[in-house]
């Protein structure tokens, strides 16, 4: 495979990557070796100008066009706003959530959709302007015939936890913000603007209207302790709405976050490893034929490769009555669905030598023709779940067992098979009995038609209901026999099932994969995942996965031309800050890895990998330090930088080596500012600091450096040949 380049300094924008500087903290005891200064010279900043505001976006939107935070590069605070249609005396209320016909424009600013409304829906057309500090959104609203309506609201939610015992200040009055809850009515005015303040004014979000508004400030948690939010809401439409009467409103939003800046200290000092980590791999779903796919190709090796078997063209109908019996249904030559067929298999095959047979075939759309719900254009994409009947399942399995046989003559025999999140039916869903059931049956047929493929346990959309779903498969040894591994997407997070989910892959020795890695599952809207903010989260979000989440590889959504990791810029595909952040991940890390164990931090994401007895990519990397700041400029140390003791040598070689005679090392320090603008190219030359005996680095035992803000820092240390 050809090697991947190493991604180096991007051009740095901000004064604070300037200030990056790798030193050692002086010994504490006698004997301890004197410290090593590093030079920071490399890193010749070009400017002190902030990231260009174009770029960063203040406000940050769902795919529905309702805000999911407000940004202060690169803080942001969790806020919620929505569009509130009110009939019948607050009886029936439509919210932005049911929006439907929604499309974007290509840069995610413009959103046309359609409030489903009798007895007729309201239009709606809803920008989103940032601007140097703030984010313009405005709204308008009409209806092509009459339709009665008490009023049209915009709400905003914030976090009672962000603001208990805050304050909203509004028309030269404070309204206090309770940490309990005692009345629903907060607070009202008339007024153009109000600031949303925290109690340590470290957090601050200013609402501006542009000219004076009914404002009402309420206290969610009377509806239910589930509410934990504030409420502002504002009313910028009373009465019917036609074709000619319309109804408009503009807020600007705008975040003031001052989040801690204090020194931190990670404790690395660790009690061993904690697992094995075979490194990033990719899915290849949707438009797999886009130059994106192949680039990514060029300069990736994948660890794992998750495909998408394409039942509806492989059976379109009923081969024969026989599930037994398999008749292939080949489309005829040079059709679209014979091209696309074809494309898939040849992608297919070249995926499983890349990834040296660790692929993953998962169903999305199961043929219309077996489904209790059929679609009501057997061409066009199914959007909702729908279910097979049992009596069904039989042909079901023949249609998989044939496609799965077929993948495995022309060298493609994937090693785990699954259904896409039927937990919640995208697009087969499944309770857990069925699933249960269904695996049983599945797993015996794939075993006796010669197949090793095993079956992938999760593959769920929510780690809290794929945990419900899994439970009767577990509890039944004759399905579990054929599973060979657990998954599941990271979408919503759900940190707290983490160590649910590991502790289960850990019990039963079993991987754990995460086999949809993302922070935004509805960016294809708006094309909303190539944006900064959606990077950062996702370098925080990995990092975490891979020391806390325990987790042994991830799989990134998509490495094709959906949900690119490029942009395409006439035909150019520009590195965005997500790719060089999966470069970063992929290149600078020995694979497979062994992560050590470490404690976890609220402020900084941490994880220390060393190199693994067997690692094949990158293996001159004996050790790296991935580093992950979604905070301010701050000074950090790691402590207890213990490599002599853990030296990876003490691994590779069976006699023992003395650090004198081990392997000359590299130090090298690599900055990723998760705001720069996309770029042309990434250089293939590293960012080397030191040269030195492995002796010196081993006994380096703490480290400080000023780490920047909005930055991926890796620390990696490299063997380099001797002269």
């Amino acid at each position: 495979m050809p090697r991947s380049h190493r991604p180096t300094l991007p051009a740095l924008s901000r004064l604070l990557l300037a200030g990056l500087l790798l030193t050692s903290h002086h010994a504490t005891k006698a004997n301890q070796p004197s410290p090593t200064h590093l030079n920071s010279s490399i890193h010749n900043p070009t400017s002190n100008e902030a990231p260009p505001q174009n770029h960063i976006q203040p406000a940050d939107l769902d795919a529905l066009g309702q805000l999911r935070a407000i940004v202060d590069w690169p803080a942001s605070i969790w806020a919620r706003s929505s569009v509130w249609i009110v009939q019948n005396d607050w009886q029936r209320i439509t919210q932005q959530w049911n929006l439907t016909h929604t499309q974007w424009n290509h840069d995610g600013t413009q959103l046309s959709a359609a409030f489903p409304i009798e007895p007729a829906p309201i239009l709606l057309q809803q920008s989103h302007r940032p601007q140097s500090d703030h984010s313009r959104l405005s709204y308008q609203l009409h209806a092509k015939q009459r339709v009665d309506l008490n009023g049209i609201y915009w709400f905003l939610d914030v976090r009672v936890d962000d603001f208990r015992d805050g304050e909203i200040e509004i028309a030269h009055q404070r309204v206090p913000l309770p940490a309990d809850f005692n009345v629903k009515e907060l607070g009202a005015a008339h007024a153009s603007h109000l600031t949303i303040r925290s109690r340590d004014k470290l957090k601050q979000i200013t609402l501006n209207f542009g000219s004076p508004r009914d404002i009402q400030i309420q206290d969610a948690r009377a509806f239910g302790p589930t509410n934990d939010v504030f409420q502002v809401f504002v009313q910028f439409h009373a009465g019917p709405l036609s074709s000619d009467i319309h109804a408009g409103f503009d807020v600007d939003v705008k975040a003031t976050l001052r989040p801690a800046s204090e020194p931190v200290r990670i404790d690395l000092a660790s009690d061993g490893v904690s697992h094995r980590y075979d490194g990033m791999g990719g899915n290849f779903v949707y438009a797999i034929d886009h130059p994106a796919t192949r680039k990514n190709l060029a300069e990736l090796s994948p660890a794992w490769a998750r495909i998408g078997v394409d039942l509806r063209l492989w059976e379109p109908s009923n081969d024969n009555d026989d599930p037994t019996i398999f008749k292939p249904q080949p489309p005829e030559r040079n059709t679209p669905e014979s091209i696309r067929l074809r494309e898939r298999f040849t992608l297919d095959r070249e995926l499983a030598r890349r990834a040296q047979g660790n692929v993953i075939a998962s169903v999305w759309y199961p043929p219309e023709w077996l489904m209790d719900q059929p679609h009501h254009d057997p061409h066009h994409w199914r959007e909702h779940a729908g279910t097979i009947a049992r009596d069904r399942w039989p042909e079901l399995i023949e249609s998989i067992q044939s496609y799965l046989l077929h993948l495995k003559s022309i060298g493609c025999e994937p090693k785990l098979f699954s259904f896409n999140e039927s937990d919640l039916g995208v697009y087969l869903k499944l309770d857990g009995e069925s699933k249960r059931d269904l695996y049983r049956a599945l797993g015996e047929a794939l075993q006796q038609a010669g197949l090793s493929t095993k079956l992938l346990l999760g593959d769920c959309a929510s780690l809290r209901e794929g945990w419900t779903q899994i439970q009767p498969t577990l509890h039944d040894p004759h399905a579990m026999r054929h599973i060979g591994a657990i998954a599941y997407h990271v979408w919503s997070g759900e940190r707290d099932m983490w160590d649910t989910w590991s502790d289960l892959a850990r019990r039963l020795n079993l991987p754990l994969l995460v086999t949809e890695a993302g922070v935004d599952a509805g960016a294809w809207r708006n094309h909303a995942f190539n944006r900064p903010i959606n990077a950062l989260r996702s370098a925080d979000r990995y990092v975490r996965l891979i020391s806390e989440g325990r987790v042994n590889a991830l799989l990134e959504w998509e490495w094709t031309g959906d949900y690119s990791l490029f942009e395409d810029r006439d035909g150019r595909l520009l590195y965005t800050s997500r790719a060089q952040l999966i470069r970063q991940l992929h290149d600078l890390t020995p694979t497979p890895a062994l992560v050590m164990q470490t404690t976890p931090h609220p402020d900084i994401a941490a994880a220390v990998l060393r190199r693994a007895p067997n690692s094949n990519a990158n293996a001159d990397v004996a050790w790296v330090i991935h580093l992950v700041n979604t905070g301010p400029a701050r000074d950090i140390t790691l402590e207890n930088l213990d490599l002599e003791t853990r030296s990876p040598h003490q691994i590779n070689h069976a006699d023992q080596t003395t650090p004198d005679q081990m392997t000359q090392m590299s130090l090298e320090l690599h900055v990723l500012d998760l705001a720069s603008p996309p770029i042309e190219s990434i250089s293939s030359r590293p960012s080397q600091i030191l040269n030195t005996q492995q002796k010196t680095i081993a006994q380096q035992k703490t480290i400080a450096l000023r780490l920047p803000a909005g930055a991926m820092v890796s620390l990696v240390l490299r063997d380099q040949p001797r002269n």
